[in-house]
């Protein structure tokens, strides 16, 4: 089967997560045979491997003006409109793939219907969580006719059901986690405690809590260090609230990282604050993979996967009540969560399961 994947680099809310997804979905679909794909990428890293070939797109000329993004997308409408028919045929493509919204799923069906071909879009991100169940974006009548949906979370596919979407159009499917993810080590629990933020220090990850997280652990002088990884937008204010505080001992800031299997295993708990807006967390994932308990709030949308005191820890929404769970949970239960973490995420969010999900429709959409 020839595949085209339609993917655009310009991810300015996504640049961590959602290149991440595609790369190793592609690659490993392609690993397994019967499959070949061709990536149509514009201003986005190599796809370039065994069995995929990459297309790039002629460049965005307004660079100095990105921030401009309605004219960027309409740049990679239009370019993909021209190029897309002459490398179908070239390539004898069966399928179009096209990954979120804006950023290549929109691109996919305008050229599935040029072309006359089936279309698959994988939803990442947000945009779903924008729309009140009520009120249904235009853009939804467009799909209707053209795509099968593959969406990250239970919220987003009875949203669409309830928008009237097809539900025998709509596949659920986390992840892909990366097989470097899939070996955790043996862990053995200690005082103090280390507990892992990473991603994005934008308002909808919450990093802010982290400060108060840390200020409340320095005061009950509680036996709990917290590390976050990333950077963003509020880094700055958490660095010197941090300064300020004098919580320089209790939360570190080491900015990115190169190896997050290894900062997974010199880590114990792996913290969601995001909120109920973020799709279900690939740091998450990861950490849980590695068999890191999960603590999440209670306002973010993952409740499906995982359970209070089953599999993970899901507190209050206050810096307070995070610390408050913490407190509670014991050495001796910490290996059994931990374990039933690592166990659920294997059993959705590996990349072997998501890649046969995605062979899995595309055969079957291929075949009518």
């Amino acid at each position: 089967m020839n595949v085209l994947e339609v993917v655009c680099g310009y991810f300015p809310h996504h640049r961590a997560g959602v290149p991440q997804h595609i790369r190793s979905l592609i690659s490993r679909l392609v690993a397994e045979g019967d499959f070949s794909a061709t990536v149509v990428a514009q201003e986005t890293e190599d796809f370039v491997g065994d069995g995929i070939r990459q297309v790039r797109l002629p460049r965005y000329p307004l660079r100095w003006w990105r921030h401009k993004r309605e004219w960027f997308y309409r740049w990679f409408d239009g370019t993909i409109l021209w190029c897309g028919p002459r490398i179908c045929r070239e390539q004898k493509i069966d399928l179009i793939h096209g990954h979120t919204w804006q950023y290549g799923g929109r691109q996919a069906i305008l050229l599935g219907r040029r072309c006359k071909l089936p279309v698959v879009v994988t939803l990442h991100g947000t945009i779903l969580d924008n729309y009140s169940e009520n009120t249904p974006p235009k853009w939804v009548g467009m799909l209707f006719e053209s795509a099968h949906l593959v969406v990250q979370k239970p919220s987003a596919r009875d949203k669409l059901i309830s928008w009237g979407y097809p539900s025998e159009k709509i596949t659920l499917s986390l992840g892909p986690v990366s097989e470097k993810f899939h070996a955790p080590p043996p862990r053995t629990y200690q005082a103090p405690l280390r507990l892992l933020f990473a991603g994005r220090f934008d308002p909808i990850k919450r990093p802010m809590l982290l400060v108060e997280m840390a200020q409340m652990i320095q005061k009950r002088r509680l036996p709990f260090t917290i590390t976050a990884v990333g950077s963003g937008a509020l880094l700055n204010e958490v660095a010197t609230a941090v300064r300020r505080r004098s919580l320089e001992n209790i939360l570190q800031l080491p900015g990115w990282v190169d190896d997050m299997a290894a900062c997974y295993r010199d880590h114990d708990l792996i913290l969601g604050l995001s909120d109920k807006h973020n799709v279900s967390d690939l740091v998450l994932l990861e950490g849980m993979m590695c068999a890191m308990v999960p603590l999440v709030t209670a306002s973010l949308d993952i409740q499906y996967l995982i359970q209070h005191n089953r599999n993970g820890l899901i507190a209050g929404t206050t810096a307070e009540e995070l610390v408050d769970c913490l407190c509670r949970i014991s050495s001796a239960e910490l290996p059994l969560l931990a374990r039933a973490a690592e166990e659920s995420a294997r059993r959705v969010a590996s990349l072997q399961h998501v890649a046969t999900q995605h062979r899995n429709i595309f055969h079957g959409i291929t075949a009518k």
